[in-house]
């Protein structure tokens, strides 16, 4: 997206960019065919903070951070790689509804992100192409990226168990591959 000098989020997304061309550069991030994860070092060190920071906008939007309920840094803190005793302290003080917030940040930049940033779409998952689709298959398959055994070989029945997992692989199939004129066209009725 565009990014202004008014932006909150601008000097995190300008680390996010350094970070990746580092990252390239070290070949710890491979952009071909698309950008994949090869170092996982990589990502706690140098793509972990401006990622937290990142996150910390977004919930920044959505009432979480910000004003006397949590400050940004102890956020940030608290969703990066190792929390300071006062971030934690802080969570801690917060409601439900904010900590449950937080920890599902936490949660996908710790383990679900990385994790699906080292994947290869359309050989360690993807979305079933209509002509894979066969008669009888889950909504699940049919909807949400699947394993795939090889280059191009979706695996025959497996699903991903953990729905995280899912809906991030999914995001970026969709990305990748661009969607399906069914679900288009369902989306338009």
């Amino acid at each position: 997206g565009h990014v202004d000098d008014d932006d909150d989020d601008a000097a995190a997304r300008a680390r996010l960019v350094d970070a990746i061309a580092r990252g390239t550069s070290a070949k710890a991030l491979q952009r071909t065919p698309h950008l994949v994860l090869v170092d996982r070092s990589f990502y706690t060190t140098d793509l972990l903070a401006p990622l937290a920071d990142l996150a910390v906008a977004f919930l920044r939007g959505e009432g979480v951070v910000g004003d006397a309920k949590l400050s940004a840094a102890d956020a940030a803190s608290y969703m990066g790689h190792a929390p300071t005793s006062a971030a934690v302290s802080a969570v801690s003080r917060q409601t439900d509804v904010c900590v449950k917030y937080l920890n599902l940040g936490k949660a996908w930049l710790e383990t679900y992100l990385p994790w699906t940033l080292g994947k290869v779409c359309r050989v360690s998952y993807g979305t079933l192409a209509p002509d894979e689709l066969r008669e009888r298959e889950s909504k699940g398959r049919k909807l949400l990226a699947v394993p795939f055994v090889g280059k191009d070989t979706p695996s025959e029945a497996s699903e991903y168990s953990n729905p995280e997992v899912g809906i991030g692989l999914t995001i970026l199939a969709v990305r990748h591959e661009g969607l399906r004129r069914a679900a288009v066209v369902a989306m338009l009725r």
